[in-house]
């Protein structure tokens, strides 16, 4: 491996960490939420291929 492709790699983990323990915030535009699917709702429709 590359050594500026191993440093990168190290400073993007400190960062993660960092992150985690909440001493530093991601930008906004590197945050992705996904909405979670009612999965109930779907089952008690029929499922997915009742559509």
């Amino acid at each position: 491996m590359e050594k500026k492709l191993f440093e990168d790699l190290v400073e993007s983990m400190a960062e993660m960490v960092a992150i985690e323990k909440g001493e530093c915030v991601p930008a906004p535009e590197n945050v992705h939420r996904h909405a979670l699917p009612d999965v109930k709702a779907i089952l008690k429709n029929g499922g997915p291929e009742a559509g």
